[in-house]
């Protein structure tokens, strides 16, 4: 398919995870996409890795809690390629804290999950109008409704993030600009693979899931790009889990007797 030939793509903490998985979905049906990541990209191994041609691929360094860097992003989209028809809000900061939670890790947490996707939403708001079809996708997650101890800032603000969309859709539809979640289960990353083993992580999710799986980046790549797509032209205020089932599931998962 080419859902996306002649269209424009933001994608944040693209360089890496789903948000890389996203990008190259993206390139794959004809959009032009600009990266940006807080991390230092190696622009030549970015297209190696998205398997493209240098001319349909923008990388950007920055962070999303800067506002001068979100605004430099949006520039070098319209500046490159005339436009932008998609943003997708997928820079996080996975700051795991409860209780003794300080000031310092809120702002890391709020300033990137919270305010990250504000900054990028406000830089963005004209092109995206002008596009006439604009589409935002924030990347939560399926912790928003779900309890964890010592867990306030990543679910909190995960949390925030789908309430926040949802006034998001309500305010950008009249400007032909529709807004939406998708909420990602486990799903197999290099952040992953950085704490556990491949086959523990399945010997620990499959029993959870009802697919009998683990998840991918591409499953949630695959999600995003239906939500920005044509495909998805009424949809607007809603919240897409993909978690292969396991949100669904009770605590014991496939073992529970009931």
């Amino acid at each position: 398919m080419m859902r996306f030939k002649n269209r424009v793509a933001l994608v944040t903490g693209g360089a890496s995870g789903i948000g890389r998985a996203t990008a190259r979905e993206f390139l794959r049906e004809g959009a032009r996409v600009v990266v940006l990541d807080r991390r230092p990209v190696d622009h030549d191994i970015l297209i190696r890795d998205l398997d493209c041609s240098p001319d349909v691929l923008r990388s950007v360094g920055g962070s999303v809690a800067q506002v001068q860097d979100c605004r430099r992003a949006v520039g070098a989209a319209v500046d490159t390629f005339g436009r932008i028809d998609c943003l997708v809000n997928n820079a996080a900061s996975f700051v795991v804290a409860g209780l003794d939670v300080t000031t310092e890790q809120w702002e890391a947490s709020w300033s990137t999950n919270v305010l990250g996707a504000t900054n990028m939403v406000q830089a963005a708001f004209e092109p995206l109008k002008q596009a006439g079809n604009g589409a935002i996708v924030n990347v939560a997650s399926v912790v928003a409704g779900v309890a964890k101890p010592g867990a306030w800032t990543y679910h909190g603000t995960k949390g925030a993030l789908v309430a926040m969309t949802i006034c998001m859709a309500l305010d950008l539809g009249v400007h032909g600009i529709r807004a939406n979640t998708v909420s990602p289960g486990w799903t197999w990353t290099e952040a992953t693979a950085n704490v556990m083993k491949r086959h523990a992580y399945e010997d620990y999710m499959i029993p959870r899931v009802m697919l009998d799986r683990c998840g991918e980046t591409i499953d949630v790549a695959r999600a995003i790009l239906f939500l920005c797509s044509d495909d998805a032209s009424f949809i607007t205020g809603t919240d897409l889990t993909v978690d292969g089932g396991y949100s669904a599931m009770g605590p014991e998962g496939k073992d529970n007797p009931v």
